[in-house]
């Protein structure tokens, strides 16, 4: 803009006219100010910020972002585009998240069978989160204010998701099984479901680890080739698939520890137990397709020919919150407190008494409300032939 410009009045207009228009114009007057507000709309002061988004009509989008000048370069497209996914894309793209899947529930219903859920919005973000405040109240105020307006956010999810049996008209109706997997941080009303995957990979076990739980055996030296060693056409084999002594005592020194109630138990950086998880032990050898995967190797559950162990737990939303743990283990043969259920998920330091600790692994994982934590070994036994 300039204070030069050109006049609308006709070629005929007296001279007190042409006086009158120029001085009751403001941009004559006012020209180098209109100059400088626009140069201050595209670079502005912190001063004037709040009062650029309230004229730009951006003010219910400021208390979820942390940086407000992406406001001033996006906030205008973003609100050409509010109500469609693409909205949701950009303003979840100012905090540095995504969303890989955008649903609507279609056939369930709420409020005795009375209303059909269509209108309500559940995404699977691209990541897990940060944090879980203030990362979520972001996330749900910028969604909510991207929908449409008869839409409503009521989850996010990523790396675990559990979906709801669909038990209306049953007597399983408002059950747990009623309703989707995760957890809710007051005020906010929706869900986040949130799971990692924490792969320790294999660990040995000696005779330190085993003999305190008479779970021991002398290696056997038991000669003779096996399938691994042929160099030569499979017609002509004439051994067995396993030597069944190595096999028999890898079987016996699982078979001594599943009855031991394995738990993971998790330290902080000074070593104090921040909790413990209950743990599954399940015998697993070489498969082309099973249900475990550690180091890209599958695995199928086999207890007649195990050729290792897999323990894993998975906590529970809120277990541990606020705490960072530096430490994984396996503990067999401890014992619960009195008062404590055989099927409790998550156990307080003094929960557990006594037992014998093995398979220490550093870790780092930073317990939340939001975020079930999946820690997995793999267990071998030393000293086989």
């Amino acid at each position: 803009m300039s204070n030069t410009h050109a006049r609308l009045l006709p070629s005929n207009s007296t001279p007190l006219e042409l006086l009158l228009d120029e001085v009751n114009d403001p941009i004559a007057i006012l020209g180098a100010e209109y100059d400088g507000i626009t140069i201050a709309r595209q670079n502005p002061p912190p001063q004037i910020l709040p009062f650029l988004i309230w004229q730009l009509g951006l003010g219910e989008l400021t208390p979820y972002l942390p940086e407000l000048y992406a406001l001033i370069d996006d906030g205008i497209r973003w609100q050409r585009i509010r109500g469609t996914p693409a909205s949701i894309r950009k303003g979840l793209g100012w905090i540095g998240y995504d969303y890989t899947v955008l649903e609507e529930e279609t056939d369930r219903v709420r409020e005795g069978r009375k209303r059909l859920l269509w209108s309500l919005v559940q995404i699977e973000l691209d990541r897990l989160r940060d944090a879980d405040l203030p990362d979520l109240e972001r996330i749900a105020g910028i969604t909510q204010l991207s929908l449409p307006a008869r839409s409503h956010f009521v989850r996010a999810y990523r790396g675990y998701d559990v979906r709801a049996l669909e038990t209306d008209w049953s007597r399983a109706d408002e059950a747990m099984a009623d309703e989707h997997s995760g957890a809710r941080i007051a005020p906010m009303h929706q869900q986040w479901s949130f799971g990692r995957l924490h792969e320790i990979g294999e660990v040995t076990l000696g005779f330190d680890d085993l003999d305190p739980l008479d779970a021991w055996l002398t290696p056997v030296d038991e000669e003779g080739d096996t399938w691994e060693d042929a160099d030569f056409p499979w017609e002509d084999a004439a051994f067995p698939w396993a030597l069944p002594l190595v096999e028999g005592r890898r079987r016996e020194i699982i078979s001594r520890l599943l009855p031991l109630e394995p738990v993971i138990t998790f330290r902080d950086n000074v070593g104090a137990v921040i909790g413990h998880a209950r743990a599954v032990a399940t015998p697993v050898r070489l498969a082309a397709s099973g249900a475990y995967t550690i180091g890209g190797t599958v695995y199928a559950a086999d207890a007649n020919a195990p050729e290792a162990l897999v323990v894993y737990c998975r906590t529970p939303f809120g277990a541990g919150a606020g705490a960072t743990a530096a430490t994984a283990e396996i503990l067999f043969a401890s014992e619960r407190a009195t008062g404590v259920p055989p099927g409790r998920l998550w156990m307080a330091p003094a929960d557990r008494t006594g037992g014998h600790s093995v398979a220490q692994s550093p870790v780092s994982i930073p317990f939340g409300l939001t975020v079930r934590e999946h820690v997995r070994f793999l267990v071998r036994f030393a000293n086989e032939l």
